[in-house]
């Protein structure tokens, strides 16, 4: 079990592999849960790892680089901390990717 037992475990609220499309309807702002927007509804999809380097591939891209980061500038899970420079991470140990970067050159075929 990682520093902090289970509650750094964010809660699945949906799932990695689901192709559906996701329906939100909330009042809040991701990057700021204070903040109160007027167009609240926002339909979101899934992008699992594989199926987007597949894409890009399919997509005649050459992929340069695949980066994971343990950190990111906003709160994404309630338990993140402040870390140095505006970024947010896991307590202790990061133990799961909170991002991804990825640059990739159109082949010439």
């Amino acid at each position: 079990m990682l520093d902090g037992g289970p509650a750094l475990f964010p809660p699945a609220r949906f799932g990695y592999f689901d192709d559906a499309p996701i329906d939100i309807d909330e009042e809040g702002d991701y990057a700021d849960p204070d903040a109160r927007i007027t167009n609240t509804r926002t339909i979101e999809f899934m992008h699992p790892l594989g199926a987007t380097i597949t894409a890009l591939i399919d997509a005649g891209l050459t992929i340069d680089f695949v980066h994971e980061h343990d950190v990111v500038p906003w709160q994404m899970f309630s338990v993140l901390e402040p870390r140095e420079g505006g970024l947010w991470g896991w307590p202790a140990t990061a133990w799961l990717p909170l991002g991804m970067s990825l640059a990739a050159t159109r082949r010439s075929d």
